[in-house]
């Protein structure tokens, strides 16, 4: 799991330094409202249940379109929940940066990609604390782990359904982020030190977006993903 965590970040890199060459941007500008399942994927390799109920996302997200078709994404998303059968509430927070390419260019656009990020549980009861586990293991809170995330997805275009729109566009998001603990017992969880164990969150969310040239209008002949149809 380190390893493909690692092959992630290259990857996100590598699509961050090929954006970089291109012109300016257009940039992205999002709220983001979802939900969030800590599914447990019983079986090896697939991960253990998390114990966590399923909670409602709500964040930010802004990047950049370059060259028509290349995207990245920040974005940071917050989920408050609370521990099976313990009614303790805990906060989950999660920046990461996402390298997206579309798979179209009209002005309905799905597209797929990779991130890297960080994911964060935090509880207000033990802030700073440590926790013993049932295994006798002590661990500092709050946990955070490094994260990977497969991303898929869709943009759509609102501007060319009506006028006014121009410059928005619904997009609907789905991420499986993958993270690994380091050897030790996180989110709850009853596990001996170096056993490995590999969680999954599915995200699903739905945002309304606006795109503006901040950097300058976009060389013509290029749309920028807005209007693909308004240029000549």
């Amino acid at each position: 799991m380190h390893c493909l965590l690692r092959a992630l970040a290259l990857i996100s890199a590598l699509l961050a330094t090929a954006a970089l060459a291109e012109p300016p941007p257009q940039v992205e500008v999002a709220p983001v409202l979802g939900a969030q399942f800590f599914r447990g994927l019983d079986g090896p390799g697939l991960g253990r249940d998390q114990t966590i109920q399923n909670g409602v996302i709500v964040g930010a997200r802004g990047g950049a379109l370059f060259a028509d078709r290349l995207r990245l994404d920040v974005g940071l998303e917050f989920t408050p929940t609370v521990v099976v059968g313990a009614d303790r509430l805990t906060y989950v927070l999660q920046p990461h940066l996402d390298g997206t390419v579309d798979l179209l260019t009209g002005w309905i656009r799905p597209y797929v990609g990779l991130g890297v990020g960080l994911i964060g549980f935090v509880d207000n009861q033990w802030l700073g604390d440590t926790i013993t586990f049932q295994s006798g293991i002590t661990a500092k809170k709050p946990d955070v782990e490094f994260s990977g995330a497969a991303a898929a997805g869709v943009r759509v275009y609102l501007g060319e359904i009506a006028d006014m729109l121009e410059g928005t566009m619904l997009r609907l998001d789905v991420r499986d982020v993958i993270y690994a603990p380091r050897n030790i017992a996180v989110n709850y969880m009853n596990i001996q030190p170096g056993e490995f164990n590999a969680f999954h969150n599915l995200q699903l969310s739905l945002a309304f977006a606006w795109t503006f040239d901040a950097f300058g209008e976009t060389p013509t002949g290029e749309t920028g993903g807005v209007t693909p149809t308004s240029v000549p």
